[in-house]
């Protein structure tokens, strides 16, 4: 019998290699009701999701970013990093404009129309579950995921995906790590979820 190939999944984070003096590239400009905004949730917990959204930051730093760390752990990629990962695949998702004001009270600006709020609307069922090590609560639901393997779903893994078992998690697939290193996005790193454990 032929023993088939591991299926490959990564995860998705903002890269801390490069450190500024800031904690985070965004800060959320706060409208009413933002508190309720649950983004990294499947599906996003808010009864409508705003029209568009504005943060504080270094305008001359995000100009050379894809990807951007923010207080509130939303995904904010620009513009040009999430069509390239719709020529990967289609995913379910929205995409919410992200609007940048200069936070240095020195400096005057914006940055419209370059980033957006990508949240994913729907699981994939993508998590092996009796292959991967998982902490399990009494009642036998599962707490957390100690180390990951993957299943193909029908019609392959989505380039960009969260799984019910860990909603926290941005998965993406090997042709999507592909296509984000080829373009060589700023601001992303990469990490292959099913050779880790959790931490």
């Amino acid at each position: 019998m032929t023993r088939s190939l591991p299926v490959e999944a990564f995860e998705l984070f903002a890269d801390f290699s490069e450190v500024s003096d800031e904690t985070h590239d965004a800060v959320l400009a706060t409208f009413p009701g933002h508190e309720e905004l649950w983004l990294q949730t499947i599906p996003p917990q808010t009864a409508k999701l705003p029209d568009e959204v504005w943060f504080w930051a270094s305008l001359e730093r995000a100009r050379h970013l894809d990807f951007l760390r923010t207080d509130v752990g939303w995904v904010v990629c620009s513009r040009r990093m999430l069509e390239s990962l719709r020529k990967v695949g289609t995913f379910p998702h929205q995409a919410i404009p992200a609007h940048l004001r200069e936070a240095d009270q020195d400096r005057d600006g914006t940055l419209e129309g370059e980033f957006v709020v990508l949240a994913v609307t729907q699981a994939t069922d993508a998590l092996d579950l009796q292959a991967s090590d998982l902490a399990r609560r009494a009642d036998g639901s599962i707490r957390w995921v100690r180390k990951w393997a993957f299943k193909k779903p029908p019609g392959g893994l989505p380039p960009v995906f969260r799984v019910n078992e860990d909603e926290s998690r941005l998965l993406i697939s090997q042709a999507a790590k592909t296509a984000l290193e080829t373009a060589g996005f700023k601001g992303i790193e990469i990490k292959p979820r099913n050779r880790i454990g959790t931490f």
